[in-house]
């Protein structure tokens, strides 16, 4: 969700650029997963609030908006199942 409590959709995984920075790839829209918007956010720009995920500073015109995750890195992989990803809780 963003700060406004508007729902952006789902994260579909977590991935690693070249660098070993981390993002969240958030799906949004599109029937049946036909059209959904797949993009890519850096870890650092959500925090936990209870149990929603909240990102700022991003509309749901925003991520229709950006390129495909998969369009945006050169080397790029998911997180293996047996590392974490790290999120900042908001109190």
């Amino acid at each position: 969700v963003n700060m406004r409590g508007e729902e952006l959709g789902d994260v579909d995984r977590v991935i690693l650029d070249g660098q070993g920075r981390r993002y969240l790839v958030v799906g949004s829209g599109g029937f049946f997963g036909i059209g959904r918007d797949r993009v890519a956010f850096p870890l650092e720009r959500f925090w936990l609030q209870g149990d929603r995920l909240v990102i700022r500073g991003v509309s749901e015109q925003d991520i229709e908006a950006m390129d495909d995750y998969r369009d945006q890195f050169d080397t790029m992989r998911r997180l293996n199942s047996n590392q974490q990803a790290d999120l900042r809780v908001w109190q």
